[in-house]
């Protein structure tokens, strides 16, 4: 049985795919982690799960051998707006804290090319835990060091790693293609979905007439996540080939034994 990492990339979707997977595949759930928080943890905490879920940098898969590694992406700009919105709605504190989104986009690290960040980052996950076993730094210390990756500065070299990383995942999904993604990701488990997807329904269109860009911000913005649209026009190109991959393959009959249900 193949385990499953979902590297949960904030507001691409990422709640609706874990919610379809907790009610339609057997076996254990790890808790949903914030940034890459359960790499901290030893090998047998490991052995407990078959299904990594929640904010996980792509480095994690160094963990979880022959492991299935999948991922959603989103139009950069709009997971801005979303993430926005989510602040409002669910973490009015925090959103307190910035002077309207502007300022928010130029302080706040989540909002510039934070895609890149999650695929991108490079982390010598291995050496850090023969760190940990020879006493020369604590769990709570590697966990402090991967979530300083969240506010690292993300480069030309990033975007090459993230590039790398999608290659060589199992699935990529886009949230603008939201449904399609899920219908195809579950079909290569050999299972379907029943139903309208399970989507929670926000006031993001309410929040992106609120912040009306001008175009020199808008221009600002896009500035500010270069990096995250040249990934993103990567992954488009990406998925459209794995989606007209998947397609040949269900017309020929054939299906993906991943594991065994």
């Amino acid at each position: 049985m193949r385990r499953i990492l979902f590297v949960h990339i904030p507001r691409s979707g990422g709640t609706t795919i874990e919610t379809l997977m907790r009610r339609r595949l057997p076996g254990a759930f790890s808790p949903s982690y914030a940034e890459g928080a359960f790499v901290g943890k030893g090998v047998h905490w490991l052995g407990q799960y078959d299904y990594f879920v929640g904010h996980n940098f792509y480095f994690s898969r160094a963990l979880l051998e022959s492991a299935f590694v999948f991922a959603f992406m989103r139009e950069p700009l709009d997971r801005l707006f979303s993430l926005w919105a989510f602040l409002h709605e669910h973490k009015p504190e925090r959103a307190a804290e910035y002077e309207g989104f502007m300022d928010c986009v130029r302080r706040n690290p989540q909002f510039s090319n934070h895609q890149t960040r999650f695929l991108g980052a490079r982390y010598d996950l291995h050496g850090a835990k023969g760190r940990v076993r020879a006493g020369e730094m604590t769990r709570r210390e590697l966990r402090r060091e991967i979530g300083a990756l969240r506010r690292s500065v993300v480069g030309q070299a990033d975007l090459e790693a993230a590039r790398d990383a999608l290659r060589e995942m199992d699935f990529l999904g886009i949230f603008e293609d939201l449904e399609r993604s899920a219908q195809s990701l579950f079909e290569m488990w050999n299972l379907t979905i029943d139903g309208p997807l399970p989507r929670k329904r926000v006031t993001e269109a309410a929040f992106r007439e609120m912040v009306r860009l001008s175009g020199a911000e808008r221009a600002e913005v896009e500035e500010r996540n270069t990096i995250d649209m040249e990934l993103y026009e990567s992954a488009l190109s990406q998925y459209e080939e794995q989606q007209q991959r998947l397609a040949a393959e269900r017309s020929e009959g054939r299906r993906r034994r991943l594991w065994r249900h």
